[in-house]
């Protein structure tokens, strides 16, 4: 009830880093929304404001979240031009801009190339290998899968006890204490050696195994409490009594303030002084004890449930590039970039490079700088099946706040069947009720076209298809003969306007589609232009006000226009790409009838 009221009365949603939500989650957010609030506007009427970054990962399954048809039906989109995170390092900006400039352009471009090669190794350290005497284990150590970053937290262990040793410096290792208890058994837990339980636990609690202690080590808190929040960072200046943290009594540490600069001794091998204490206070780190979880730190799976009894922290010292996306990491991060752990897209390059504020935080660990320069650029140049459909989506729909004018260019059409990388068929069509103009053509009378307006173009297709139109302009598309219509073409981004805005312009459209006819034929491709026309035409006269721009997908292909997947067939075959030869037209027409 308590969730339910709050749906029921919020006004605003904001979504951080909302990229990494599927379209589909995202329309399931729209239909919990409208539904629970009764009512058919875009996601019950809650004012929803998200960021996102399109070039970093984006979700796990599903399809990408600018791909959902609400994005750029119910939304405004603007481009954010300028990292703020890294606002004091020029060149760290200028990197970060390289990592997200199109694969297509970089591949072409072998002075960028060559620029970011400059500016990485000029500006980033690099070294061999974790253990290296210039990484301490304060230092965020990131690996590009999960099994490696499981595998060096625990090589972590070792290698600081080594270090440590060496510096004569005290510490204290704490092992977890694992618990199972099968669900069907009598009695209560005990404790397990069952090494496929311990991966378990690993795998979906954030207590690690084993936790080192030594005077200046840094932790990331695991949960949140009265005194702390998940993920604050603690430091702890004294070693507490090897009795207490065998026992698992309550520790003291220090817990950082958020926002606030963390000394940069922190991240090197010193020991806290004597007066360390004094100092950290003054500076916002307040004193916090930290007490062992129980038996309620638990999970359950396969018919067993499991428990860690550990101090809620985890060290600093590594985690994957997916766990670090939307972080800004105070600590130095140190990315490995050779042998099987190397970056294998661009995404990931994407949000290793820009957690941190300058160049000077970021170490490369590789077998040479070249080598890990390249290997970078190679997954930067590798583009996935939607990079032109989510690129083609930001540069044509999104507002850029920092250009000089308002102006749109005339080619603002996404066109579907050339940039969906799947059968257009696949492309599900919006189901918002935020109004349309839209252009069908029979699918079996291909001669014959409609221009209509509706709130819900989903509906409205499903009505013509079935022949239930009604309305004096519409009703030759209930003629069986030519059903099923195909849509060809749709305005939107219309919630601003009135119907009878909308039927301006269908008149539009009409208007110059009738001109067409009279200067001799009506063509697809003269009825797509049209349309791009009056798009072009409304967003010229609403200049000042670049919120209320239209814009139009296109959802065939004239057979004048080669589609990207063509081009590159054709291409291979060695065959000309001019649409007018007879040969090229073959090919296509072939293509087109088998699909």
């Amino acid at each position: 009830m308590k969730f339910k009221h709050i749906l029921l009365t919020m006004d605003m949603l904001l979504l951080d880093e909302c990229g990494q939500l599927s379209a589909q989650q995202f329309a399931t957010l729209d239909i919990i929304l409208r539904n629970l609030r009764d009512t058919p506007l875009p996601f019950g009427g809650v004012l929803l404001i998200g960021t996102l970054d399109h070039a970093q990962l984006g979700p796990i399954s599903g399809l990408p979240f600018l791909l959902s048809s609400h994005i750029v039906t119910d939304f405004t989109l603007i481009k954010l031009e300028h990292s703020v995170r890294a606002a004091r390092d020029a060149n760290l900006q200028e990197i970060q801009h390289i990592t997200r400039m199109s694969p297509y352009d970089l591949r072409k471009d072998p002075k960028k190339r060559d620029y970011f090669r400059k500016l990485v190794k000029e500006n980033f350290n690099f070294c061999d290998s974790f253990s290296s005497d210039e990484i301490s284990p304060n230092h965020v150590k990131v690996s590009h899968k999960r099994k490696q970053a499981l595998e060096a937290q625990d090589d972590l262990v070792d290698i600081t006890k080594k270090a440590l040793e060496q510096r004569n410096i005290n510490y204290y290792v704490k092992h977890a204490g694992d618990f199972d208890k099968p669900h069907a058994a009598l009695g209560g837990p005990k404790k397990t050696k069952s090494e496929a339980t311990k991966r378990l636990l690993d795998k979906n609690l954030r207590e690690p195994r084993r936790l080192i202690f030594y005077p200046g080590a840094l932790f990331e808190a695991t949960q949140n409490t009265d005194e702390y929040v998940n993920s604050q960072l603690m430091l702890m200046l004294r070693l507490p009594s090897e009795e207490d943290l065998r026992q698992g009594n309550p520790i003291q540490l220090l817990k950082a303030k958020p926002g606030r600069a963390i000394p940069k001794e922190i991240f090197t091998w010193e020991e806290p002084g004597a007066d360390a204490q004094q100092r950290y206070e003054a500076m916002g780190w307040e004193p916090v004890q930290v007490k062992c979880t129980d038996m309620t730190n638990s999970m359950s799976a396969y018919g067993v449930t499991a428990s860690r009894i550990q101090y809620p922290l985890r060290p600093l010292g590594t985690s994957t590039v997916n766990k670090t996306m939307g972080a800004t990491l105070k600590a130095p991060i140190a990315i490995e970039v050779k042998g099987n752990n190397r970056p294998w897209e661009q995404g990931l390059v994407v949000v290793e490079l820009s957690r941190n504020e300058e160049c000077s935080s970021v170490w490369i660990v590789c077998d040479s700088p070249d080598e890990a320069v390249d290997l970078l650029l190679d997954a930067m140049c590798r583009p996935t099946q939607w990079t032109r459909m989510i690129e083609a989506i930001v540069n044509k729909v999104a507002i850029s706040l920092e250009s000089e004018t308002s102006e749109r260019p005339r080619d603002t059409a996404l066109s579907i069947a050339e940039l969906y990388p799947w059968r257009v068929s696949d492309f599900a069509l919006p189901t918002s009720n935020s109004g349309f103009v839209y252009l069908l053509m029979s699918t079996v009378c291909p001669n014959q076209y409609y221009v209509g307006q509706a709130d819900n173009l989903s509906k409205r297709i499903d009505e013509h298809n079935q022949g239930k139109v009604i309305g004096r302009g519409a009703k030759f598309t209930n003629f069986h003969h030519y059903i099923p219509w195909s849509v060809c073409a749709y305005i939107q981004n219309l919630g601003h306007m009135t119907v009878y805005e909308r039927r301006r312009l269908e008149n539009d459209w009409q208007r110059l589609n009738q001109l067409s006819r009279k200067r001799g034929g009506l063509l697809l491709e003269h009825l797509l232009e049209n349309g791009e026309q009056v798009v072009y035409e409304y967003n010229q006269g609403n200049r000042d006000t670049p919120e209320r721009f239209i814009n139009m997908v296109k959802t065939i292909h004239p057979l004048q226009e080669l589609t990207v997947q063509e081009k590159d067939n054709l291409e291979k075959r060695g065959l000309t790409l001019d649409v007018k030869s007879e040969e090229c037209r073959d090919q296509i027409g072939k293509r087109r009838r088998l699909a």
